[in-house]
């Protein structure tokens, strides 16, 4: 035995590895949001510190000028609230716990200087004049300072606090984005280096079986691995070495009559196993789309609410032009991700199967399409037509004119145009952008080859291909102007009349 690993230890690996992405995301997600809650918490007890720093002040200055029992019991108890804020603030930080030791210093030489201040009051007139007492101008400029420090430093405790926010919420949508992409290439790796070598090895198999079955007992079944279906080619191999050996007499006839039961008992019970894997294989490939949609959808979800926080963010920093800057970037991150997200659900709905073909209106399409874009220059021509297609057929004009809108700039023209054609109806989609080189003019309709017109990071144009395919038509592109690539594209395409 060598050192190829078996179909079912390779399933089984796959699941325990999907399982393990899902928890790394779901014990991400829940550990970032309770630290998302703990840095409000702790921002809000910081800004509710600066408010009542102020009202200190604010208080301070009152009772010194009027003297009055009221100000004094509405300063002892915001003085309260402050302690009891200040109490439940918990530092992390050298920063912060630096930043909180001031503001206990600064609270404890104001409530000495507002003690030492009543005795004096409760031993002084009420007709003193409180701006000619050069002892209490003193003491008031003592609490201002005190006062104005401890507001300072509660203020710059909820910036601190506020950036850490922004960084974790970063740190967040960079983990997911991270864990996204590796998790889809593994899902493709997966794809195409196992299912499909798999399928691969059970057609070769099901072909040499009909061969030697056929009675040509030479040919021999190729052994590409060691796992249980080379394990089944390896049988067949045997089965038709034994049969080739067999001689023509009489008794020999006999023999190979009786190995020919056996051999067909045996290849009936490898045809069970064949069926059997095959099943296993099947059930494997749908728990694959079970597993690729309950992700799809949570992401999608985390996505939707990513983008939520972003519009919140913005809205929340309209004078700070850079993060609000860091943030639209951020917002366009995830609405890119959301893009992808649905291009993937309907290109696996592609794949799903054969396509439900029906009359589909052409010219209502086309206007509904360009609808959508109402501030862009787009010039239609065309006649109402019917052609055979599914609801997907819009897919081809959102990223044809999308990519022209996208692309062309905002001067750029842009002429949706159809006619008929022996049974068919070309589309064209032209506009003014930048064209498609010559050597680009394939690449770009190939998957992840996004060049200088691709769309939905390499899928867009890959997407129209397929489409137009599963329709019967072909798909390609061309110079607007001939032989001038730089004056803008022509995609064109056809599709059956119906």
């Amino acid at each position: 035995m060598s050192g190829t690993m078996k179909i079912r230890t390779q399933l089984i690996i796959s699941t325990v590895i999907f399982g393990l992405v899902l928890l790394i995301i779901a014990v991400s997600a829940v550990t970032t949001d309770r630290q998302l809650e703990h840095l409000d918490r702790q921002e809000q007890i910081a800004r509710s510190l600066a408010q009542e720093a102020n009202d200190l002040s604010y208080l301070s200055t009152e009772y010194l000028l009027y003297r009055e029992d009221l100000q004094r019991t509405r300063w002892e108890s915001v003085y309260t609230s402050f302690s009891s804020d200040l109490s439940e603030f918990d530092p992390q930080t050298p920063e912060q716990q630096a930043l909180v030791a001031n503001i206990r210093g600064n609270q404890h030489r104001l409530k000495e200087i507002f003690d030492s201040v009543i005795p004096v009051y409760a031993a002084s007139s009420g007709s003193d004049d409180p701006a000619a007492d050069p002892v209490l101008q003193t003491v008031w400029s003592r609490m201002a300072v005190q006062t104005q420090g401890m507001g300072a430093d509660a203020t710059q405790l909820a910036r601190i606090m506020h950036q850490e926010m922004d960084q974790l919420e970063q740190a967040s949508t960079l983990l997911i984005f991270a864990l996204m992409g590796t998790f889809a290439a593994y899902l493709l790796t997966s794809y195409f280096f196992f299912y499909r070598h798999t399928l691969v090895a059970i057609d070769d198999l099901q072909k040499g079986a009909e061969i030697i079955g056929s009675g040509n007992l030479d040919y021999a079944i190729v052994e590409t691995s060691d796992d249980e279906i080379s394990e089944l080619s390896r049988s067949f191999n045997r089965m038709a070495a034994d049969l080739k050996g067999i001689t023509a007499s009489k008794t020999d006839l006999e023999r190979e009559a009786a190995e020919r039961k056996q051999a067909e008992e045996a290849l009936q019970r490898q045809t069970e196993d064949l069926a059997w894997l095959n099943r296993d294989l099947e059930s494997a490939h749908r728990e694959t789309n079970l597993y690729l949609d309950i992700l799809t959808h949570d992401i999608g979800n985390t996505e939707n609410v990513s983008n939520l926080y972003t519009e919140l963010l913005i809205d929340s920093l309209p004078g700070d032009r850079e993060a609000t800057g860091y943030a639209k970037k951020l917002q366009r991150s995830v609405r890119k991700s959301i893009e992808i997200l649905g291009t993937v659900s309907k290109i696996r709905r592609i794949h799903a199967g054969p396509p439900l073909l029906r009359p589909m209106d052409l010219d209502a399409i086309i206007r509904e399409e360009t609808g959508h874009y109402p501030n862009s220059s787009i010039r239609y021509e065309g006649a109402p037509y019917l052609v055979r297609a599914d609801d997907l057929l819009p897919e081809v004009f959102v990223n044809l004119i999308g990519n022209a809108v996208k692309h062309g700039g905002s001067d750029a023209a842009i002429t949706v145009l159809t006619e008929e054609e022996n049974g068919f109806v070309r589309v064209t989609v032209a506009d003014t952008g930048p064209g498609v080189p010559d050597e680009q003019k394939d690449a770009i309709f190939h998957r992840y080859e996004q060049k200088k017109r691709g769309v939905g990071e390499g899928l867009g144009l890959y997407l129209v291909q397929i489409l137009v395919g599963r329709y019967g038509g072909e798909v390609w592109v061309e110079d607007r102007v001939p032989g001038r690539p730089e004056e803008g594209a022509a995609f064109r395409f056809t599709l059956e009349k119906a």
